[in-house]
């Protein structure tokens, strides 16, 4: 089942009912907090705001359909979408945000090879890694959906860098997008989970 999902898509956060982590160094627990002490990754996995029915997803970029995006399996986790074959490190559990227990429309995304958290240093503006061990605000994304299409884009937590796929695909990825263009659409493969 193949659902599209752009950077910025609705992805939801791990089953560890934890906090976020504001700094997002390494180091720090799952318990930390991550903007405020209301704001919590949701005690389930679900990748349903994504049209998936598991938990995970696999992302590939609009222009390239024969590249998956993933996270490097070396230490820094920078991200790419450059795999012609879906790997472990291109797959990613999908956590929502809450306050209050009120959905916050943001994500969290976790990469199923290392386990680690995809995130935008400084909150976008550069490179984004998959190399977090825990949640804090750069690593939180707002999942948009296309209008018209299956496709979708993932904002910086306040915005306004969109994820982009540079090159359309075949090369790394970013957050310094302001705009959304073809490079920053992608599609979302369901994986299961």
């Amino acid at each position: 089942m193949v659902a599209v999902l752009a950077i910025a898509a609705s992805f939801q956060f791990l089953a560890c009912g934890a906090a976020m982590d504001p700094e997002s160094t390494e180091g720090q627990s799952d318990e930390a907090k991550v903007e405020s002490t209301s704001q919590a990754l949701a005690p389930f996995q679900d990748a349903s705001p994504l049209g998936c029915p598991g938990t995970k997803v696999g992302l590939r970029p609009y222009q390239h359909v024969l590249q998956y995006c993933g996270a490097s399996f070396l230490d820094n986790g920078d991200m790419g979408c450059v795999d012609t074959t879906m790997r472990t490190w291109d797959t990613f559990t999908v956590y929502r945000v809450y306050d209050n227990g009120n959905d916050t429309g943001r994500i969290a995304l976790k990469e199923n090879y290392r386990n680690r958290y995809v995130s935008a240093d400084n909150g976008g503006g550069g490179g984004i890694h998959a190399n977090r061990t825990a949640v804090g605000i750069w690593e939180l994304f707002r999942p948009e959906k296309q209008e018209g299409s299956s496709l979708y884009s993932l904002t910086t937590y306040n915005g306004p860098y969109y994820v982009t796929a540079e090159n359309g695909g075949g090369s790394v990825m970013n957050a310094n997008r302001v705009g959304i263009g073809d490079w920053e659409k992608f599609y979302v493969y369901c994986v299961g989970g």
